[in-house]
């Protein structure tokens, strides 16, 4: 006598959310299985095939990023960014307004990078009003910025992540404070210079979300990225299967 949702059978658990890098099950998120995300690029076989709740068929545009192919199997590809000109605009009405203001949500992906720079993975902005948040990696740490009229929470990760070795990255931010998990384990050793782990905030209004850089067309990523994913939910990190 009550409700139920989100019932979700997988045939195999050998999928490439599992696989990665050799991880165990016990190293992943719960929620690989990436069941009603706002946002997936999956990556396998074009570079703005975009799924998820949305249906975002269009307002997406591709700039000199490229599928690679040439990582162990179950890769079906990857998306492979230059650092110099290549980045993923996405630019839908029915999207941004699916995101925007919403005060829970998770950004999970897989990278792999040597990049010593300041760049952006992910970079949400408003355009008029000056209010964005960026994920990106600096001298090899992981960064995470959210700015609504003033910047609310900034922190860097105390370890870095730039040697070309796949990740699974998960931010979250919400109901709890904000997070960053890495291969399914809390990293706790963070470096604030704005706000503290039990800050939190909205996700701007959107006008665009870049995946690649800036929205200014600046601070390019040099890596790898695949099963980009973004979801106005807040997913448990971490539990075994």
């Amino acid at each position: 006598n009550g409700t139920i949702d989100n019932i979700s059978y997988v045939s195999s658990l050998n999928g490439p959310e599992y696989t990665r890098n050799g991880l165990g099950l016990s190293n992943v998120p719960e929620d690989s299985i990436y069941i009603n995300p706002e946002l997936l690029m999956n990556f396998n076989t074009s570079v703005t095939e975009v799924q998820g709740d949305n249906n975002v068929t269009s307002g997406v545009t591709n700039s000199n990023v490229t599928l690679n192919t040439s990582f162990a199997s179950p890769r079906d590809s990857v998306a492979s960014f230059n650092g110099t000109n290549a980045t993923i605009d996405i630019t839908n009405s029915t999207l941004n307004t699916a995101l925007g203001g919403q005060s829970n949500f998770t950004i999970a992906f897989w990278f792999n990078t040597t990049d010593s720079g300041t760049n952006a993975i992910i970079d949400i902005d408003r355009g008029s009003g000056g209010d964005y948040m960026t994920i990106g990696i600096t001298s090899g740490s992981l960064f995470f910025t959210v700015r609504i009229t003033s910047i609310v929470i900034d922190f860097t990760t105390d370890a870095t992540y730039n040697d070309g070795t796949w990740y699974h990255a998960v931010f979250q931010c919400g109901t709890g404070g904000n997070k960053v998990f890495i291969n399914g384990t809390q990293n706790s050793t963070l470096t604030y210079t704005n706000g503290s782990p039990a800050s939190t905030d909205k996700i701007p209004v959107v006008a665009s979300i870049e995946v690649g850089s800036t929205i200014s067309a600046t601070n390019y990523y040099n890596g790898y990225l695949d099963n980009f994913f973004f979801s106005t939910h807040l997913y448990k990190i971490g539990r075994a299967h």
